[in-house]
């Protein structure tokens, strides 16, 4: 009588091979999700941007006497992933996109990302040198 099924070794074997496919795709995804979110937060950066210029266009101006953006932008990133703030004078404007929530994966460089009216864009913490790209997240 022959029996029909596997051994213990050959679903062994099957198991090893999906261990050693899920460790090598993993990573990949987490970098990919990873590289999503930073799109989000560039995407709603440059959304912004070209907000602030059609309101110059128009007015004249970036921001009111108060300091405030003349123009309203959106406050978040379409995916929520980002949140977006002014700050700025009349011929000015600095935009900056902070890392909405807990993202623990998302590189730390790339956690606040800048950009400017002259189109300089930066990542990493604001600082002395911040329109350096630290993490490579433009």
């Amino acid at each position: 009588m022959k029996s029909r099924g596997f051994t213990l070794i050959e679903l062994m074997i099957v198991i090893v091979v999906i261990g050693i496919l899920a460790a090598i795709a993993y990573p990949s995804y987490s970098r990919y999700v990873d590289r999503a979110a930073i799109a989000d937060g560039k995407s709603a950066l440059l959304s912004a941007a070209q907000q602030m210029e059609r309101c110059f266009t128009r007015f004249d101006r970036y921001a009111n006497e108060s300091g405030e953006a003349r123009c309203p932008i959106r406050g978040s990133s379409d995916e929520n992933f980002y949140t977006i703030s002014f700050s700025g004078d009349a011929t000015t404007y600095l935009l900056t996109a902070d890392a909405a929530g807990s993202r623990p994966t998302n590189p730390v460089e790339c956690q606040t990302l800048i950009l400017n009216q002259l189109g300089q864009r930066g990542s990493g913490v604001q600082g002395e040198d911040q329109f350096i790209d630290r993490g490579d997240c433009w």
